[in-house]
């Protein structure tokens, strides 16, 4: 049988090493020559040690660019992390403008459709009132009936005074307490003023022709009053007749015709001349009134 198991460990000995041909004086001085036998076994030394560096430093360097990139992957998260969280306020921020735009939208959808179903009430313009003249033409008249009652009175006492100077004063005196003074004096007033009432913005020549039969008026009172103060009622018919003749031609009643015809006549003046003025202020008004309604919506 064989025996398969291995041979005991020898230690080398001598006899197991190669022999050197060389002689002993070669073999000293290769030992002292520097060739490149010799370069290359330092070469093969240098090489062990770099390694051997390499091996040691390779661990270190690993930990340091472990721990770099750990360090970048962490801020490379954080990063992302914070560009993530503005994206999503950007977001929210976005979708808060987005509905309140709608909603305002929405809010103004609903106020216009309001606006248009519902009326829209213009107030319009109150129309003018035409301004008449006809209390300041009775305030006239009035006025003319003072300077009538004076003039006439003072008229009529210098007429009575013409024999007898002296006696003016007591003729002025009854003559005011007389009623051919005051009855034909409120027959002016009365007439004037219905006169005035008439013609409120007319025309001065309303007042020229309307002086005429105020006069007429005036003086027809004065008769009558004469006539009455005669006791013409008892008198016979030609009795009445003499009466009335000499009625008619006494001065003192010509005077009052005279001064009411005169007076309406100029006073008149005064009053057409308001009326006029009174006149351009209403078609001003009017005018006024119709530009501001043809400006409302019903009237373009």
């Amino acid at each position: 049988m064989t025996d398969d198991r291995p041979a005991p460990h020898r230690q080398p000995d001598e006899a197991d090493q190669p022999l050197d041909p060389r002689t002993p004086d070669e073999r000293a001085a290769a030992a002292f020559d520097d060739g490149p036998a010799d370069r290359g076994a330092d070469s093969a030394h240098s090489d062990t040690s770099t390694f051997d560096q390499t091996a040691f430093a390779a661990p270190v360097d690993e930990d340091h660019e472990n721990r770099e990139r750990e360090r970048r992957e962490s801020e490379a998260r954080v990063a992302e992390a914070r560009a993530r969280d503005d994206r999503e306020r950007e977001a929210r921020e976005a979708d808060a403008r987005e509905r309140d735009e709608r909603d305002r939208r929405a809010r103004d959808e609903e106020a216009a459709r309001q606006s248009q179903s519902q009326p829209i009430y213009v107030q319009a313009p109150v129309p003018p009132e035409k301004r008449g003249n006809r209390g300041f033409g009775v305030l006239i008249a009035v006025v003319a009936a003072i300077l009538f009652a004076l003039l006439y009175s003072l008229g009529t006492a210098l007429l009575a005074s013409v024999r007898n100077p002296d006696a003016f004063g007591d003729v002025f005196g009854r003559y005011l307490l007389s009623p051919v003074f005051y009855v034909p004096t409120i027959a002016f007033l009365v007439f004037f003023v219905l006169l005035a009432l008439l013609v409120n913005r007319g025309k001065w020549w309303a007042f020229v022709l309307g002086g005429l039969p105020v006069a007429i008026l005036v003086y027809a009172a004065y008769v009558g009053t004469r006539l009455l103060q005669g006791g013409v009622m008892d008198l016979a018919p030609s009795e009445q007749a003499l009466l009335l003749q000499r009625t008619v031609t006494f001065p003192d009643g010509i005077l009052a015709g005279f001064l009411a015809r005169e007076l309406v006549t100029w006073l008149g003046a005064g009053i057409s001349a308001r009326g006029r003025r009174v006149k351009a202020k209403n078609v001003e008004a009017r005018a006024e009134y119709d530009r501001k309604l043809a400006e409302q919506p019903d009237h373009r």
